[in-house]
């Protein structure tokens, strides 16, 4: 996610440098097939032109409202994973009590278990962000992921690395055998609950509760999921770029036209004119491209990293623990 207010002409430039010369090039052709080799004809009617020009600028705002759709919704399923999380530490601190309040063997023993299950939480969360950036198909362009990797150093990490701190080696062997680790890790956290009802230290209607939490828990995974792998249609997404590029070629025939009306000598206008319109028009495409699959990793994704270590400090803290990590913060305006 970038945090800054405004974004860095550096950062633009990434983007834009690469097809502000292909729009320069368009527009100083067509430019020179009129000044110098005398194709005196090669103007266009700007009004069809600029007809085109509305309806794709309606296209562009149906795609780009139906991706902030999905970006909000994907900020939403987090925002309730947050908030199952702190439900879930909560459950198991009150739920997973001492019967026997003079007995401190096993006070020691709840507590453990109590740290178990908190611990199987987090690792969830770290587990389904994991799941959730790996690449597709349709993953974002080059320049998205360059500028994340350019200012985070370490973005990849295997996924035994992100489960080592909260879960003991033979869990962890045993997920690495799974394709869907962070559903597992929901599977193994019901049953745990389970066998804590069938030794009696978990009431049943405390296990009924809490089963809750973890159902919440598949419903989160499955939007976030759907989110992931059925993205905006394709005819949505090609034909946005298709009819963009249409009226970027056309444009500038178009404008010709307009500028000779005004006078021979600021014909060269159109070129700079037309690198502006085309500019707006693509970054308007291209916005509504990075807003569409919001877990790949780049400069403008949810920052679940983040949203995962606020989760951790909070759960740890419910357990009384003090030596916490520290917040994320951004590296060059960016936070994963």
């Amino acid at each position: 996610m970038y945090t800054a207010r405004s974004i860095k002409p550096a950062i633009m430039f990434h983007y834009a440098w690469k097809m502000l010369l292909i729009y320069a090039s368009i527009s100083g052709s067509v430019y020179l097939l009129v000044k110098c080799f005398g194709f005196e004809t090669a103007g266009l009617p700007f009004l069809p032109i600029s007809l085109i020009g509305m309806v794709v600028a309606f296209f562009l705002g149906f795609k780009n409202n139906s991706s902030y759709d999905r970006l909000w919704e994907a900020q939403q399923t987090w925002g309730r994973i947050v908030n199952n999380s702190r439900n879930w530490a909560s459950t198991v601190l009150h739920h997973i009590r001492n019967q026997l309040p003079e007995n401190s063997s096993q006070e020691a023993e709840l507590h453990l278990i109590r740290k178990e299950l908190v611990y199987r939480q987090i690792a969830f969360t770290n587990a389904l962000r994991y799941q959730l950036r790996m690449s597709n198909t349709r993953s974002k362009t080059d320049t998205s992921r360059k500028l994340v990797t350019q200012s985070h150093l370490e973005t990849k990490k295997s996924m035994r690395d992100e489960l080592i701190p909260f879960l003991d080696e033979s869990e962890i062997s045993f997920l690495e055998t799974k394709t869907n680790v962070a559903a597992h890790i929901l599977n193994r956290q019901y049953a745990r609950l389970t066998e804590l009802n069938d030794l009696g230290i978990l009431e049943t209607t405390a296990k009924f509760e809490m089963a809750q939490v973890i159902t919440e828990n598949y419903r989160c995974q499955g939007e976030c999921e759907s989110i992931k792998l059925f993205p905006l249609p394709r005819q949505y997404s090609y034909f946005s770029k298709v009819f963009v590029w249409i009226f970027i070629l056309l444009l500038p025939f178009g404008l010709l036209s307009e500028f000779e009306k005004a006078s021979d000598t600021v014909v060269w206008l159109m070129i700079p004119s037309h690198i502006l319109i085309s500019w707006v028009f693509m970054v308007t495409e291209q916005i509504g491209d990075d807003s569409e699959n919001p877990f790949e990793n780049a400069i403008n994704d949810i920052p679940m990293t983040a949203i995962c270590r606020n989760i951790e400090i909070d759960l740890r803290e419910f357990l009384g623990e003090t030596e916490l990590p520290s917040k994320l913060e951004p590296v060059n305006n960016i936070l994963l």
